[in-house]
């Protein structure tokens, strides 16, 4: 299924070939993020794809190899299919991801945050998962880091999962599972805790990614990569209260319009600790693969003031040319971390590879910018202001001060009936259309659309105004937000 000819694995390598010419500003054509993966593993077989904090790391080849063996092995996950992961992993986002989506499986990432018992079992109910992925037994979280005095909160999700879950007990050699959520088949940690096996339904993940030859793998892997359509779900995050979901193609067009926007060859790039479940941190996943660079993680929590020193650290150990983490992130780091004085060490050169700094905002209202002070601390002269919303894996628009539409992406704005405003500098609805932009998320019922217009416009949760700049481009000024109850049914 994967074989190509020798024409268009020519075609491809150009494609590909160096930072100025390798990501062309044309999208790509339609394609799943397994066609995609291993087109780009034909390409760099041997070059590293991921680095753990530690500096140990996974090339393509080895990474195929691990993600192909969890997805063989995770035989009842079927198409169309929901699995849910709790929490931020390092590795396992990258195998895990690309394992569920080889299925034709849909991963449904949610973070940590706020995360109780009845919230847990708010999503269980409402995305009715087959699989259940944790990242971790136990986490520690400052909640919410948006606050001057954050509460600390240590979760154990292995609890929650028990009180969600009790252990049952054997009838007739046959054990008894929840009723309640008796769509649930597996639990799975992705940490190293083997005391949890205790629990019938727990197990650990490097039970199934056992590799095994790779001819292994062709039979069932091929068979539904010929049932997996470019438009299937492969991605839903929640945010807005909603599960917003992406297909393969929108995955790979966002990946693939970051890349070709601020990417050269060879970028290493380092996600901040908590990005691994939210949409940016995938958007970054997706452009570092597109653009064969390497996608390094810092270290497993951003807590205490250690995490910060060794974050910014990490930035050594990596030669790190890109950070990417959210704006209550990279206000933390700033506040708690020690680049400052790294930056001025006669000793040792910190930050010499460093070339970027990428701050997402989740919303798309305006944000007092804070890139002056990251350029300050860490010395860096690039700093890029990502604004979207869910929609668009927080990919809409950038800038520091005035927040224009990325390339390909348009925007209009509508009254309450759907009608276009004469006049677009007038306050209304926001609606987006763009190659990357979704329309679907998740509910009880299933996959759902959100209001579409005939030209392909959706509407978003936002109101606001569109802006015509001098440079003929075109800004958003976002006045509200509303939760768009028709899409929380």
């Amino acid at each position: 299924m994967w074989r190509i000819g020798r024409k268009p694995l020519i075609a491809w390598r150009h494609f590909f070939r160096g930072a100025a010419q390798a990501v062309s500003k044309s999208l790509p054509q339609e394609g799943s993020i397994g066609l995609y993966y291993n087109r780009k593993h034909r390409e760099i077989p041997h070059r590293a794809l991921w680095r753990r904090k530690a500096g140990a790391e996974s090339s393509w080849n080895q990474c195929k190899k691990s993600f192909e063996a969890l997805a063989t092995n995770l035989s009842n996950i079927q198409i169309g299919d929901r699995v849910l992961l709790i929490g931020d992993c390092d590795i396992h986002m990258v195998n895990l991801t690309l394992a569920v989506q080889k299925r034709g499986a849909t991963l449904c990432s949610v973070p940590i945050q706020g995360l109780t018992t009845r919230v847990l079992e708010g999503y269980i109910e409402l995305l009715r998962p087959k699989v259940i992925f944790l990242a971790k037994d136990k986490v520690r979280v400052y909640d919410p880091l948006s606050e001057e005095k954050p509460k600390k909160m240590d979760l154990d999700l292995y609890t929650m999962i028990w009180k969600i879950f009790p252990i049952s007990t054997a009838m007739e050699n046959l054990p008894l599972r929840s009723r309640r959520y008796d769509f649930v088949e597996n639990i799975i940690l992705c940490s190293e805790a083997e005391a949890l096996n205790q629990h019938d339904m727990v197990s650990n993940i490097k039970y199934f990614e056992v590799s095994r030859d790779q001819d292994y793998y062709e039979s069932p892997l091929v068979h539904i990569a010929m049932h997996t359509s470019p438009t299937s779900p492969a991605l839903a995050i929640y945010a807005d209260g909603k599960w917003t979901t992406h297909t393969h193609n929108s995955l790979i067009r966002a990946g693939f319009q970051f890349a070709s926007m601020f990417f050269g060859a060879n970028e290493r790039v380092i996600l901040l600790p908590g990005m691994q479940s939210l949409a940016g941190g995938y958007l970054m996943m997706y452009a570092t693969m597109l653009s064969g660079g390497v996608l390094c993680f810092a270290e497993d929590q951003l807590v205490t003031a250690g995490d910060c020193r060794r974050i910014t650290r990490s930035v050594y150990i990596h030669s790190g040319t890109c950070i990417a983490g959210t704006k209550e992130q990279w206000s933390y780091l700033l506040k708690n971390g020690d680049a400052a004085e790294k930056r001025v060490d006669p000793q040792k050169k910190w930050f010499e590879s460093l070339k970027l700094a990428v701050v997402f905002v989740e919303e798309l209202e305006k944000e007092e910018s804070i890139a002056a002070e990251i350029k300050e601390t860490f010395g860096i002269s690039r700093v890029e202001i990502i604004r979207g919303s869910p929609e668009t894996l927080n990919f809409t628009s950038i800038g520091e001060g005035q927040s224009k539409l990325i390339e390909n992406v348009e925007a209009t704005v509508k009254d309450d009936n759907g009608e276009p405003l004469s006049d677009q500098s007038q306050e209304g609805w926001i609606w987006l259309r763009g190659p990357h932009v979704s329309a679907y998320y998740q509910n009880h019922i299933g996959l759902m659309q959100v209001p579409k217009d005939d030209g392909d416009f959706i509407k978003t949760s936002y109101r606001g105004k569109v802006i015509s700049n001098a440079d003929g481009t075109k800004s958003l000024q976002i006045s509200s937000k509303d939760k768009m109850k028709e899409l929380v049914l």
